[in-house]
């Protein structure tokens, strides 16, 4: 029996890589030590260790004794690390390497950056250099490196990866604007193929950048508080722009910018002056939009954004029934400490817009929680809700909520004591689509969280947060 089965497995590998390419990360390290024949399969199909990260123990030394075990993967992170050196054993293969609060030395670094030729992704946020060394003296370049994320940095730095990187299409800098000319000298570098770019700007950067004619940018995020001419400056050298995330304190100001972007896609704006949204109309091919503050009482009423699939409020005042006509192909909704009219409102905004498939809730308040009258209520199309602390919020209001939402498949409540186990019972019998259930800090029952996970088998992925003797006990269930 024994043999018949070793040769019912008995698979090429290019069918085990088949298969395994359908398991998750911790999933595949676990059948690496299956056998040597999985371990060798596992380690040669790239596209499998290309979904591992490792991650380094925080506040360890790496010198030359230390030896770890590492796993093939793709992304490593290291924090509060201190570096010596890496000798041998560092991963050539590595993809992505993110350090935070590190130590090292310069040569050090080099000498881990020039053992992976194919890294793309690289974000130093923090790290202290320990010694400069000489930058001059690099003998390779990252060929392959396409993102860069730096905060805290020095001319030097800056001036070494100009040399490195020769190809990078996003590039964040995060700082006060001290680095200006060096900042700006990188930008030159690389404007053949920067695509994304995030940083403090100043007028030194905004004059050079305006000279550069081969910068083509799609994405801009500017990090400074003093943004409206800045970003209707790069608006006007830099039509091309499809995304750009900026705190504009003119409704003016974004006409202007709407019309110099014939193709903005996304716009990520804090209004902080009561003039109105005349902007939208100037941006028709809108397709995410994200608006922070400022505005009291914020009204769609009269504008319609016909591409919008994608809807965030922050901090504002909202008459919600303006949002039945703004766009019928919304599919993402996410209001954040945002104050509303009226719950039945929202509730008809989520019945009228059948293309809606996300809900996110947090720190919401309505002046009318009155649960509308209709039996049955309408349905909508919602696949994922997920409510952070809503005042005031009922059962009843919840349980109206998930009635409308039979298509639910993840469901996601924090810190909302008045959902106890009657109102838990109920919502796994009234979901028959639900999937993934988490509950954090409510009033549920460490005996009810375990029939939940114990009767309930078609919750593939369970995390309740459960009272039991005045405590919380973390009872979950995850995939095997």
């Amino acid at each position: 029996m024994a043999s018949v089965v070793a040769q019912q497995f008995d698979l090429p590998p290019e069918l085990w890589s088949q298969i395994f390419a359908h398991l998750k990360p911790q999933q595949l390290l676990r059948i690496r030590l299956v056998c040597h024949r999985w371990k060798t399969i596992a380690d040669r199909v790239r596209s499998l260790w290309a979904r591992l990260r490792i991650k380094f123990p925080d506040e360890v030394t790496l010198d030359e004794n230390f030896r770890p075990f590492i796993a093939p993967a793709a992304d490593v992170q290291l924090e509060a690390v201190r570096i010596v050196t890496v000798d041998s054993w560092w991963p050539t293969h590595l993809t992505c390497v993110r350090m935070r609060g590190c130590h090292v030395s310069l040569e050090s670094f080099l000498g881990m950056l020039r053992r992976t030729p194919n890294l793309t992704q690289l974000e130093l946020i923090y790290v202290e250099f320990t010694s400069r060394g000489n930058p001059e003296v690099v003998d390779f370049r990252l060929e392959c490196l396409e993102s860069l994320e730096l905060i805290q940095y020095s001319d030097d730095l800056l001036d070494l990866f100009g040399r490195l990187c020769p190809r990078l299409r996003e590039l964040s800098l995060e700082d006060d604007g001290e680095h200006d000319r060096a900042t700006a000298r990188l930008i030159e570098s690389v404007q053949d193929t920067l695509q994304r770019l995030k940083l403090w700007m100043t007028p030194y950067v905004l004059q050079k950048m305006s000279l550069l004619e081969r910068l083509q940018l799609k994405s801009v995020e500017l990090t400074d508080l003093q943004e409206d001419e800045y970003a209707l400056s790069v608006s006007r050298f830099q039509p091309s722009l499809e995304e750009l995330l900026v705190t504009i304190r003119r409704n003016s100001v974004l006409c202007e910018i709407g019309t110099n972007l014939p193709g903005l896609k996304r716009l990520t704006v804090g209004l902080v002056e009561e003039d109105g949204l005349d902007f939208l109309a100037t941006m028709p091919l809108l397709e995410e939009l994200d608006i922070g503050g400022g505005q009291e009482a914020l009204n769609f009423n009269g504008f319609h954004c016909p591409n919008l699939t994608k809807l965030t409020l922050d901090g504002v005042e909202l008459v919600v029934s303006s949002l039945r006509s703004l766009s019928s192909k919304l599919k993402e909704l996410k209001f954040e400490k945002c104050a509303m009219d009226s719950w039945s409102d929202l509730l008809a905004v989520l019945a009228a817009q059948s293309s809606l498939l996300h809900l996110d809730l947090w720190f919401i308040q309505f002046e009318n929680r009155a649960i509308p009258t209709s039996s049955p209520p309408p349905q909508t199309n919602l696949e994922y809700l997920r409510i952070h602390p809503v005042t005031p919020f009922t059962n009843k209001m919840l349980l109206h909520l998930t009635e409308m939402t039979p298509h639910l498949t993840t469901l996601a409540l924090t810190s909302m004591p008045r959902i106890g186990d009657a109102t838990v019972r109920k919502l796994c019998r009234q979901l028959p689509r639900l999937a993934q259930l988490t509950l954090d800090f409510c009033s549920v029952t460490a005996a009810c969280a375990r029939v939940v996970v114990d009767r309930h088998r078609a919750l593939k992925h369970v995390q309740i947060r459960a009272k039991s003797q005045s405590k919380f006990q973390e009872i979950r269930r995850f995939p095997s």
